[in-house]
Parts: structure tokens; sequence; C-alpha cells
């Protein structure tokens, strides 16, 4: 490198963060250790990234003259380190690309910051500039003029209008606002990507992020809560399959759901660059929609809006609406894009309306609330049959069901095939629906080549989804892709900070790696934000129980059995719990509980369950025959046997290692 050349600072990839000048590197803000040499030729990697860095020049460098015989070894030995720290494969390189005989190129995005006395501005009191330094004209004059001039949020004239209003009966056709709404704000912010291109000129390299804040009902005593969660959940789920965004998913910004938190203080705590927040309102056949995009840093209004049109005119005008925003601001889109976007397809008012109530039980994660969101889902469906996203929320549903005890995998996933199949012939751009079918084939065929293949499928098509990086997290996990596994949560971590199930899967995995004490750490954390969460004291439970701390992990045990209401899972660990504490009398009261369960039509009780109670007493023999029944019946637990910590007493066995094979695995 030449004299002339920049030298970076700090550098971020991935996960990834790193400060050349102080010889630090962090994943997910955790620090990794890395040796001096090996952190070196990281350095010089990041240098020049997308180039062929030689190995003489690495040589030069990094080794002095006298020491050329002991180069070949240092320098293997250095970048081997350096991919274990990185969590990269020299088969099949995500960062360091080896080319033979010749030198090494790195092969991810870098964005880096330069050192200080080459970046320091004119004055030195200069504050750091938001991406949104070149205001962006995306509205009608009079709109920006409102805002702007007189500095009065148009969302605060809507809840002032409000109650002026006399509203008559609203009807479910105010969910065709849906449609325009959501169009018209992923046009808009696909023009950013314009933008971006000047952003980056300056410096600002980085994806821009974004938080949907809950869309405010504006109707009478607030009584269509399903509309405003459902409408806010569709539109993070349109924004979140554009390339460039980083949107902040639903759970994360429903906590905010009536908050008074200025929104600079919630764009801080979601990491967020900008907000989105919205009002909708209807009085007899007109309807009212305004939204309005905020800069998280200086809380200024970029971009307001406010639609009035008859309803009955709404889904004939959808697409004029989106095609004049993207005018407004000169947005040229890729055939692609006009064919994903602009094309807007008509739904039965009421199938739309089924489906919205259908999510917002879904989202609850409760077993009632799961079967009363199949009922919404399937009258969608007898409404509209060619609705694809109703499908597609069917078969979300089914896929989930064995995990609260509701349904056999046997029964709950060839139904989950179905519907997904079905939402792919008539929308085959729907990643969700490519995730549901992954997840039947790894836990119901074991075909594991097949699942991967959908989860690639899936993430290419909505990469903005925490949900699916969840599930290919715990996927990677089954098959022994630990660091994979691991690095695919906290890609789901990080669109989701907030959500209590995303902490607490973290923590989880990381029970499952045998990193006891990060998982217990990670647990108390997801503990924090939601106290009563059953699976994070569960997960807890197992972790204390793997450091030998018996009685906390009864604690934790006891907990998740009494939050779950009596689930025979987590009856099932406490038994577990009991029995390794040398308890007999309480492991075996459980048991008998089970066995009385598991003849009752209300419940399914997994054999796992019962594999679970025979290990902590000791029983190998009714432990493995447990384990065989998990085997033929395929349950969803036989993909656990590979990693599953709790299984170690009986791993040794010859037997176990014929049951892992089965599942079309090897230990």
């Amino acid at each position: 490198m030449g004299p002339s050349q920049p030298q970076p600072r700090s550098a971020r990839f991935g996960l990834f963060e790193v400060d050349i000048e102080q010889r630090i590197l962090t994943k997910g803000g955790l620090r990794i250790k890395l040796q001096e040499q090996p952190f070196q030729v990281l350095a010089m990697l990041l240098e020049r990234p997308g180039e062929l860095v030689s190995r003489e020049d690495i040589r030069k460098r990094l080794w002095p003259a006298d020491t050329f015989v002991e180069f070949d070894d240092g320098l293997n030995t250095a970048i081997k380190k350096l991919r274990a720290a990185l969590s990269d494969s020299a088969d099949n390189p995500r960062f360091i690309e080896t080319v033979p005989r010749r030198g090494y190129r790195f092969l991810a995005p870098v964005t880096t910051q330069l050192s200080a006395h080459q970046t320091a501005p004119a004055n030195p009191r200069e504050t750091p500039r938001s991406p949104f330094d070149s205001k962006i004209e995306l509205t009608t004059t009079q709109v920006a003029g409102a805002v702007h001039a007189e500095n009065v949020s148009p969302i605060a004239v809507d809840r002032a209008s409000a109650g002026a209003e006399t509203l008559g009966k609203w009807r479910l056709r105010t969910l065709a606002l849906a449609s325009f709404l959501l169009t018209a704000l992923v046009l808009v912010l696909l023009g950013w990507e314009a933008h971006r291109a000047r952003w980056s000129s300056r410096g600002a390299q980085k994806k821009i992020s974004l938080a949907v804040l809950p869309l405010e009902d504006l109707s009478p005593n607030h009584s269509e809560e399903y509309l405003s969660e459902g409408l806010t959940d569709e539109l993070v789920t349109d924004l979140a399959n554009i390339p460039g965004l980083r949107i902040i998913s639903r759970t994360s910004a429903m906590q905010y759901k009536g908050t008074h938190k200025p929104l600079p203080q919630i764009a801080r705590e979601l990491n967020v660059d900008a907000l989105v927040e919205g009002t909708v309102l209807r009085s007899g056949d007109r309807a009212r929609v305004r939204v309005q995009l905020i800069d998280g840093h200086t809380d200024e209004h970029l971009w307001a809006e406010a639609y009035e049109r008859d309803v009955k005119d709404i889904l004939a005008l959808q697409s004029d609406v989106a095609r004049s925003i993207a005018a407004q601001i000169k947005l040229e889109l890729t055939p692609q894009q006009q064919a994903r976007v602009l094309a807007a397809r008509p739904v039965n008012f009421d199938a739309y309306s089924a489906y919205l109530k259908g999510r917002y039980e879904w989202n609850k994660r409760t077993a009632e609330s799961l079967k009363k969101s199949i009922a919404y889902f399937q009258e969608s469906i007898e409404k509209d049959a060619s609705y694809a996203q109703a499908h597609e929320g069917l078969a979300e549903a089914y896929s989930v069901l064995p995990d609260y005890d509701v349904m056999t995998p046997g029964e709950s996933y060839p139904k989950a095939k179905a519907e997904a199949l079905k939402a792919l012939e008539l929308d085959p751009m729907l990643g969700e629906a490519h995730a549901t079918l992954a997840v039947v084939k790894e836990e119901l065929e074991w075909d594991w080549l097949g699942a991967d293949g959908e989860f690639q499928r899936a993430l290419e098509l909505g990469p903005g989804s925490a949900t699916i990086h969840q599930w290919y997290s715990e996927y990677l996990l089954r098959i022994g892709r630990i660091s994979e596994g691991i690095d695919q949560i906290r890609q789901a971590l990080e669109l989701d900070p907030a959500s209590p199930l995303m902490n607490a899967e973290l923590g989880s995995v990381l029970y499952s790696a045998r990193q006891y004490d990060q998982a217990i750490q990670q647990l108390k954390k997801a503990i924090e934000m939601e106290p009563r969460f059953p699976y994070a004291h569960s997960w807890l439970g197992f972790a204390y129980e793997r450091k030998g701390m018996r009685r906390e992990a009864i604690a934790e045990f006891q907990k998740a059995v009494t939050l779950s209401g009596g689930s025979p899972f987590f009856r099932a660990a406490l038994a577990y719990g009991y029995g390794l504490a040398g308890n007999e009398t309480e492991a075996r009261k459980i048991s008998a509980e089970l066995s009385r369960l598991s003849r009752s039509p209300q419940f399914y009780v997994s054999p796992y369950d019962f594999a679970l109670v025979h290990v902590g007493l000791g029983e190998r023999e009714q432990a493995l025959k447990s384990l065989e029944q998990v085997v033929a019946e395929h349950d969803i637990a036989s993909d656990l046997l590979k990693i599953e910590p709790a299984l170690d007493p009986v791993r040794s066995d010859p037997r176990f290692d014929l049951l892992v094979r089965r599942v079309g695995l090897a230990q």
C-alpha cells in the first residue's frame, strides 16, 4: 500500500467490528480474542477489500527478512486463527478467500472509518451529520409546508379532529387502505436507494434502518385494535423485503404502542435512522390516512402525506397514488420492483379482515390464540380461496402447533405443507412459505438438504424477516453448524432487538452450543425483558443444571410450569431437575401426571418428555426406549438428538448413535 492511501481507523463487516488502532475485534458487541499477527493480517486485508493481497506483501510488512524461513508456517497459522475467529471456512469462505500460491482476498463488503487526522472536519466542534442531511422532497408543497413551516405534526392534527367529527359505523372496507398505504411507503423508501449513492459519496455507507411505529386507530374507543396492529404488521413485512433497508421487526416496534417517548429517544433505543408513524380515520364512506417519515436523529419531518378518498374508490386508486408518489420523488423502478410493488391485486374485503384477525391472534403465540388464528385464516380462505397470504398464515399456524402441545407433528405438519405449497402456487415470492416448507422438511421428513435449500430461498425473498433467520438458526444448530447458527440468531436479534423471544432464543442457542455461562447471562436478560416467558425460564433451568446449580435449576423449572399453566414439556423438565437432584418422589409424581395427560385427547405429550424424566432418574434403558419412540413417531424432538446437552448421559450408548443416524444425522 502506498503512503498516500488512506489508513482505516476502524472497519465493519457483517456482525464484526474492528478497531484497528486499539487492536480490538468484536462480534455483535462481544469481544473476540485474536493474537497480534492474525490481527495484523486482518488489518491488511481490510485496507484493500476485494483486492488480492499477496503473500509477499504480507511478508514484507509483518515478518522481518531474517525470519523468512519461518514465514510460510507463520502465515498459514495466522490465517487459520483468523478464520477461526471469524467462523469462516477455507472451503466455503464468506470473508477470506485463498488465491493458491499468490495470496488472499477479503470477500465481504467493508465499511471503514478513516484515521482522525485524515477525516477531521474544518470545525472540530461540528457534530456528525445525519444520513438524511440532504433533505428529500417527497410530498406535495402544501403538506410539506404545513409540516415544516408551522412545525405541527399532521398526526396531532388528526388526533384533534377525530373528537370533533361524528363517526359512522366503521366497516371492514377500511382494510382496503392497507393496499395503497403499503405501496406508497414501499415506493417512497425504494426511492432512498437513489439518494444513498449521494450519501455514500459523503461517507454514509451503512444500510438505512427504519422502524414502523404502531399505526394509530382513531376510531371511537379504539375498538378496531386488530386493524391498527394488522396494518402495522403488513407494512413491516412489505418494507423488510426491500434491499438496502434494515427494518425493525414488529415485536420490537410494538412496545412503543401508546408511548409518549420523544421520537429521537425511540430511534436511539431501536438504533434506527428513521421512524414511520401514522393514523387511519374513517367517517361514513370517507377515509383519511396520514403518514409521516421522521429523521430519528433530528426529529425532522422528512416526508408527510394525507389521503382522503371515498372508500369504494380506494382499490381503483391505489396504483395511481403509488405512481404519483414515485413521480414526485423521480423514482426509477426496475421491472422486477414494478411487478412486485406496483401490482396491487384486489382482495375481498371480508377475506382481508379475517386474515388480519388471524395475524392478530397469531402474534399472541399462545395455544388458544393459535387455535383462533387458524379459524380466522380458514374464514379468510373461504371468502377468497386465491388469497395467498391467508394460506401462508394458515401454514405457519399449523407448523408451530406441536410446540404448544396442541397437535401431533403427524397431524399438523402435512397440513402446514399443503397450505405452504398452495400459497407458493398463488404467489411464488412468499419467503415465509418457503421457511415453513423448510421446517416441515427438517422436522417431519428429515430432508436436511432440502430444508437448507428452502431456507436459502426464504432468506433470498425475505432477508429482513427475523423469524426466518431464527428458524434457520435452529436448523443449523440441529445439524451441528454451531457457529453459523449463532450468527443467524444474532442477525434475527439485530432485526428484532426488543423481542423477549429472540433474546431468549439466543440464550437457547448458546446453551445448545454448550456455552453455559454466556447462555445464563443472555437468558437473564430475556427474563428481565419479559419475566412471564416460560421458555426463557426453562432454558435457564437447563443451563443451570449443566453448571451443577441444581437448586437454581429447579426454581426456574418451577416458574416455567406455573407460567405455562402446566404444559407437559415444562412439567417433564421439572421432573428431570428433581431426578438429578435426588428427589425421586417428586420426579415420579410428575411422571404419573404426564402418563395421565397422555391419555387425554386434549393434550399432546411427547415421548421426549418421558425420555427427559428417565434421564433425570438415571433410567438409561427406559430413556432409550422413549427416544426410540420419538424417532419412530417422527416427533419434533427427533432433530434435537445430535446436539441436546440434557441427553449427554445416554449419548455414549451405541443404540443412541443408531437413533441419530436414523434421523439422517451423525454424531
